[in-house]
């Protein structure tokens, strides 16, 4: 006899046709733990190797960052000095030679002052001479920073384009900045 009514539609769903009980599967098959396990240690694999990669390039960043603050102070020193008050300006080197010394000699308005910059051991440094007085020097690049190499190119009677590599001591990443720099008020003279 089949059952029917409501009552009777809910046992047929239940049991099936035969009015027999069927057992429902329950809990976690093998290889379903083991992909729920698999994915568990994927995640944080993946996770470890985006924060390497961001961590990596962080320190990148604050290289790039260093190296740029580094020439921005030391091509503006340049530029103050070369451009507003010097009358004469001396490069002094071969610009083609590889490993060469170049300096740079700025010889003031005031006719009583010289400013010289020139690079030695990796520094950039500037020596300031009052005549009658001792020469004053100052490094001018950060100690985290290693100047590479420092050209000067004599473009025109007024222009000194300066080329300046930096490395940066923790990592090793290299920049090479390049500025043209204009002398207002004086000539410049190439002396090899």
């Amino acid at each position: 006899r089949q059952p029917h009514g409501i009552c009777g539609a809910a046992v047929t769903a239940c049991c099936g046709k035969g009015g027999r009980m069927r057992k429902e599967r329950t809990g976690f098959i093998l290889l379903q733990l083991q992909l729920v396990l698999f994915l568990l240690l994927l995640l944080p694999c993946v996770v470890l190797a985006h924060f390497q990669s961001l961590v990596r390039s962080g320190s990148l960043l604050l290289s790039d960052l260093r190296l740029y603050r580094a020439a921005r102070y030391s091509l503006s020193l340049v530029k103050s000095e070369l451009s507003d008050q010097s009358v004469q300006v001396f490069l002094y080197g071969d610009p083609e030679r590889d490993g060469s010394s170049m300096t740079l000699q700025c010889h003031q308005s005031n006719g009583h002052t010289m400013v010289s910059f020139y690079v030695k051991r990796g520094v950039l440094y500037r020596g300031i001479r009052k005549f009658g007085k001792d020469i004053g020097i100052v490094p001018n690049s950060d100690t985290d920073v290693l100047v590479k190499n420092w050209k000067l190119h004599k473009l025109s009677d007024r222009e000194v384009e300066v080329v300046l590599t930096l490395e940066d001591r923790a990592c090793g990443r290299r920049r090479t900045f390049r500025e043209v720099l204009a002398s207002l008020n004086g000539t410049v003279v190439q002396v090899s």
